[in-house]
């Protein structure tokens, strides 16, 4: 491989960044190697972690960077090979800010709200009526809509709490507080994989007519482009304050690596 060749590999590479971390993947050391043969190019990772969860987030956006710079590109299971070295690594490159406790107003007010909600809902049938009308709500500021320019790039999102169950974990629908989790799963994904974990609403219409949850057919009839993952949570959900400090960012971070302009959000 020509050093010109390596250098555009380099700098394609560290426009990845660790989501978690917010610093490029090659800063941080995971890549391995890179082999070009044939104008087809394979990249070996390292795990920052064993079993890290962002290891498809990160190989998805390995891939797209790079797909346009080859006819085939491969993207192996990362090794989990995580050194003593690397994790000292992470630790020093933290923003010192994340280390400084700051007071979480929000969390302080779900907080006292929540002992209430518990011993309510577990009441059988589950008195909602006695707890929602108090539950805190975050503050919040009016946001200006952005409206996409040129052609749409429409990325799928559900709170159906549609899972793959062939690699993932059904979301905790017998929750009495929710799940505050997400998943993404692949846009060509077999309709008889998609399983819902919400007890919410009739999982027999959905899976009957997938469409009317993940109307992915539809778009695809009407002529628009869809982004290459659907991401789904669940719509029965508590936690509030995981969902928006964790969560909601994850799910942004995806949008933006499936390279998004547009999301149609079906609510459940």
């Amino acid at each position: 491989m020509n050093d010109l060749l390596l250098a555009q590999i380099d700098s394609a590479l560290r426009t990845v960044i660790d989501p978690e971390l917010g610093i490029d993947i090659v800063s941080l050391g995971l890549i391995d190697g890179v082999t070009v043969k044939d104008n087809a190019m394979e990249i070996v990772m390292t795990l920052t972690t064993p079993g890290c969860p962002m290891h498809a987030t990160i190989s998805a956006d390995v891939e797209e960077t790079l797909r346009r710079g080859a006819r085939a590109l491969k993207v192996p299971e990362p090794r989990p090979k995580p050194s003593e070295a690397k994790a000292l690594r992470r630790l020093s490159q933290r923003r010192e800010s994340e280390w400084n406790m700051v007071r979480n107003e929000y969390r302080e007010r779900f907080a006292k709200w929540i002992p209430s909600a518990l011993e309510a809902l577990a009441k059988e049938p589950p008195d909602y009526a006695a707890v929602m009308p108090q539950m805190p709500l975050p503050s919040s500021k009016n946001a200006a809509l952005a409206y996409a320019t040129g052609p749409l790039r429409i990325s799928l999102l559900s709170s159906s709490g549609a899972y793959d169950p062939n690699n993932q974990a059904p979301f905790a629908a017998s929750s009495i507080v929710g799940d505050p989790t997400h998943r993404v799963l692949d846009i060509d994904l077999p309709a008889e994989r998609f399983v819902f974990a919400h007890e919410h609403f009739d999982h027999a219409s959905a899976q009957s007519d997938l469409e009317c949850i993940i109307p992915r057919g539809t778009l695809g009839s009407l002529g628009e482009e869809t982004a290459r993952h659907i991401i789904s949570w669940s719509g029965f959900l508590l936690d509030w304050p995981t969902f928006i400090e964790a969560t909601l960012p994850q799910i942004v971070k995806q949008v933006h690596i499936d390279r998004s302009n547009a999301a149609i959000i079906v609510p459940l």
